[in-house]
């Protein structure tokens, strides 16, 4: 496979050098360390459901903005919160009342069928919905290094809390912010934050370019962590491109391991061992 380097993210400033190992498409990868599977398994999961949320969020952006009759409600609009339902996900946008009335949902299918249309007037938001409109606006409130002009949320619950994504969204055909994306997790009644994360020191933007995304790969450079995380399963998912993303190795930290992210699976190629 012709691969062509794209751009390199330098997370901590350090980059990745154009000889490293790369893994060809019949190469075996290599046993992923028992210690790192479970970080593994929960990005694979994690990613897949960041990018299917967040394309429900903005195929349901598309169709309020094509509603000709939901003009007036689109003024009102200050967010909105996306939900599982049997069937798919369902999209609600909501106003800047308190407390919150939901205008308009969209139910994106996973079989592609679309369902929109504005709700009652005066539809409030129930409790489970006002707690992920709480935290959603409080983590868009929070001092975090900004890599876009604009910023997309997805939120849902985990483990009890709610984990509130904030992520750089591409303003340009084909570049994609590897920077800037945050999780804030917040308790279940979306009022207290108990923790947050970075997930770059830096910004940068990774670009497909012009060459055939077949033929193409992307290169990153992650320091944070001992392995890819849930932002390199979304990039991945969301540039339909190959990711290589070099991390400090397990056994040696001076050394890099080499992992490859393709479509929204993480393997591992070169452990940075001496074997």
């Amino acid at each position: 496979m012709k691969l062509t380097i794209v751009a390199i993210l330098a997370s901590a400033l350090s980059f990745l050098p154009a000889s490293a190992p790369c893994r060809a498409k019949d190469d075996p990868s290599l046993p992923i360390p028992d210690v790192l599977q479970p970080a593994v398994t929960a990005a694979e999961s994690t990613g897949r459901q960041l990018q299917r949320l967040d394309r429900a969020a903005w195929v349901a952006s598309d169709a309020i903005q094509a509603d000709r009759d939901a003009r007036k409600l689109r003024r009102s609009v200050r967010g909105w919160i996306t939900e599982d339902t049997e069937l798919g996900t369902r999209v609600t946008f909501f106003d800047d009342a308190t407390p919150a009335r939901l205008l308009y949902a969209v139910d994106v299918e996973s079989s592609g069928r679309l369902t929109s249309g504005a709700l009652p007037e005066d539809t409030l938001a129930d409790d489970t919905q006002q707690a992920m409109i709480r935290a959603r606006q409080s983590a868009l409130s929070q001092d975090f290094m900004r890599c876009s002009r604009t910023y997309n949320t997805v939120a849902f619950r985990a483990d009890g809390a709610l984990h509130v994504y904030v992520m750089a969204s591409t303003t340009k055909t084909g570049v994609y912010p590897a920077g800037g994306h945050h999780l804030f997790v917040y308790d279940a009644g979306g009022t207290r934050l108990e923790s947050r994360r970075a997930f770059t020191n830096g910004c940068i933007d990774l670009e497909t370019g012009s060459a055939p995304q077949a033929e193409g790969m992307l290169f990153i450079t992650h320091l944070l962590d001992r392995q890819p995380t849930e932002i390199h399963v979304f990039v991945n998912l969301a540039a339909a491109v190959p990711l290589i993303v070099m991390t400090p190795s397990l056994d040696d930290p001076e050394e890099p391991a080499i992992w490859a992210v393709e479509q929204g699976r993480i393997s591992l190629v070169d452990a940075g061992d001496d074997d």
